[in-house]
């Protein structure tokens, strides 16, 4: 309930918000590099009186900036936008005087009307950058002129967000302070309470494996448990520690294991007999290994993530759903082999797995590959199940035990050291 309101509480958007098109982009050295002033010199983008960051052709959403971008990667970019006056008198009216800036990869300076406001390093601080414009300067009859000095990240292949995911211009404090709220549930909160749960899940699943002879229980553990470190490599603190190539080839990799961890549950659920789980186990290590030797590190590092999100990951848990719903139906064309608590778990399986995969699809085209964690989420109906397949076998165990006849001597409190006579 807390993560459904508090995603619901992210779905806020600026008052006034920036025009794309108004946004230009050059890849100006300035001779001073106008790196420490307060006032932009005259020679620097930044000032009110240069003027070759407004003549440049290269706008925002332009493949030329992409492709520049890529060819040339960590090379210094400036960003710049005119807010009209007419946009500023409507923040003033709306009191949205606070602005949200647009989220790069890199470290930014920024400066309104040529006077440094603020550096901000979106990889080390958690929280947006917001810049609070002076109500007397929201009604003067003049553009703002904003612009943003932009060092990239290395490893970096695009230069921000993608257009979709950004939530940039003039917020009323409320609205602010909400939008930071979601930034923070985003990045942080809701990968937390997704470790926590599947922690839970994999601890009470290990305690049931112990005790239980089937290997359902053993993979499902290990699968929340993996799960459960997505979850934690997903917090944004994870990026901060790894550099961008290592967080990708190291969420890459766990993407894989979440496929392989998938289709071994899978094959548990089928009851697949333990010469054939061993084959299965060597012939996906097999594939895993064919794909860090066959697979280009630089192209994991770019399209890896992406690439398990969209295509191979839905695909895994469509099959493993086919797989299993071609074992329930033919266990119901048979009735008298079929056990209702068996037929409940392959059909919540068949139908969690489609869900799942389904969810992929969907939710992979709207967001880039390290985005996609609600689709994951839904394993959690799946050990579920497996969950409740446990329980509900003791509880049909204990009521056989308490039907079953036994004498006097069954019933004792203590039971003695000898028995005399008839029983």
């Amino acid at each position: 309930v807390a993560a459904t309101l508090l995603y619901v509480d992210s779905k806020v958007s600026a008052r006034i918000p920036f025009e794309n098109d108004g946004w230009r982009v050059s890849f100006f050295v300035p001779k001073s590099g106008c790196r420490h002033e307060q006032i932009a010199k005259d020679d620097c983008p930044a000032a009110l009186e240069n003027d070759h960051l407004w003549r440049s052709q290269i706008h925002r959403d332009s493949a030329d900036f992409t492709r520049h971008f890529q060819a040339n990667p960590g090379e210094t970019f400036w960003m710049g936008i005119k807010v009209p006056a007419k946009q500023l008198r409507l923040a003033a009216e709306k009191w949205a005087p606070i602005v949200m800036l647009p989220r790069v990869n890199g470290l930014v300076q920024v400066w309104f009307d040529g006077v440094h406001q603020a550096t901000h390093d979106y990889q080390t601080e958690r929280l947006p950058l917001r810049i609070t414009v002076p109500k007397l300067r929201l009604l003067e009859d003049k553009d703002l002129a904003i612009v943003i000095r932009v060092l990239p990240y290395p490893h970096h292949t695009v230069p921000e967000s993608s257009a979709k995911d950004r939530t940039e211009g003039f917020f009323t404090p409320q609205d602010a302070d909400q939008f930071t709220r979601s930034i923070v549930f985003v990045s942080t909160s809701r990968h937390l309470i997704a470790l926590a749960l599947f922690l839970l899940i994999a601890g009470f699943m290990w305690s049931v494996s112990t005790a239980s002879r089937t290997r359902d229980y053993a993979v499902g553990t290990q699968l929340s448990l993996l799960i459960a470190l997505i979850s934690l490599v997903s917090v944004d603190l994870s990026l901060r520690v790894f550099n961008v190539a290592n967080f990708e080839s190291v969420f890459f990799t766990l993407l894989l294991l979440e496929g392989i961890f998938v289709t071994r549950l899978t094959w548990t659920i089928l009851r697949g007999s333990r010469e054939s789980s061993v084959l299965e186990g060597g012939l996906l290590l097999a594939v895993t290994f064919l794909v860090f030797v066959c697979v280009p590190s630089s192209w994991i590092e770019v399209r890896g993530a992406n690439a398990m999100t969209s295509a191979v990951l839905p695909a895994v848990y469509l099959l493993c759903a086919l797989a299993i719903g071609a074992r329930l139906v033919r266990m119901l064309t048979r009735p008298h082999f079929a056990s209702r608590t068996r037929v409940e778990f392959l059909l919540l399986s068949a139908i969690s797995l489609a869900a799942t995969g389904t969810c992929y699809f969907f939710e992979a085209a709207q967001n880039s590959g390290f985005n996609v964690h609600w689709s994951r989420w839904l394993n959690f109906f799946l050990l579920f199940g497996l969950v409740r397949v446990f329980t509900k076998s003791n509880k049909t165990k204990g009521s056989l035990i308490e039907l079953s006849p036994a004498s006097r001597f069954h019933k004792l409190d203590t039971v003695p050291a000898t028995v005399e006579g008839w029983i």
